[in-house]
């Protein structure tokens, strides 16, 4: 194994570290701007979400009735049963 290439071309090793690393040496673009505040703007949504659930109580999610579930236990059981599901047929095609 001693003296096999690792690249096709003739370029030095260098040149490739320089090509991934010239997007974190440039100045951002507009649309990474546009996405970056897109991100934020959903981040700071989730935030004002979770203090007004802090805020008002558990009441905003639909839990005001005794009997039904509301969406945040109707959400874990959901997802529950997706990774279980997945298990399950992963085992079955195993087998």
């Amino acid at each position: 194994m001693t003296g096999e290439r690792l690249t096709v071309t003739e370029r030095p090793l260098a040149s490739i570290t320089d090509d991934v690393c010239a997007t974190l040496e440039q100045r951002p673009s507009r649309w990474w701007w546009i996405a970056f505040s897109f991100a934020v703007s959903a981040a700071s949504f989730g935030v004002y979400c979770i203090l007004r659930s802090f805020r008002l109580g558990l009441g905003v999610w639909g839990l005001n009735s005794t009997v039904g579930w509301g969406v945040d236990i109707t959400n874990f059981v959901f997802w529950i049963g997706v990774g279980h599901a997945g298990t399950l047929i992963s085992a079955i095609l195993l087998l």
